[in-house]
């Protein structure tokens, strides 16, 4: 954690991190089988800010909706990429958790 100190900027979102993983990336295989739950992800943001390495750090139980949580977001996410004391842009990692409710009809 030490080395955060030495970033003069840490990546940003480009668009709402809210609206790329969405009820429209639920796997027709997860509605039909009623599955629910919560991914927890990690991925890297290179030094060109798209998101790449995303890794299920937490099963929601179904791998159709940790795969589809990663897919969806390694397709949508781009950032500014962080940058390190010299203003060169550095490859950081981000996490977050996406819960999986079935969409109401």
């Amino acid at each position: 954690m030490q080395l955060l100190a030495f970033f003069q900027g840490t990546a940003g979102a480009k668009g709402d991190e809210a609206s790329w993983i969405t009820t429209d990336d639920y796997p027709p295989s997860s509605i039909r089988a009623e599955e629910e739950g919560t991914t927890a992800i990690t991925w890297t943001i290179n030094t060109q800010g798209k998101a790449e390495n995303c890794r299920v750090t937490q099963s929601s139980g179904s791998s159709a909706l940790d795969q589809a949580a990663c897919r969806a977001l390694v397709r949508r996410a781009r950032y500014s990429p962080a940058l390190d004391q010299a203003g060169n842009p550095i490859a950081t990692t981000k996490s977050r958790r996406v819960t999986w409710r079935l969409p109401q009809n």
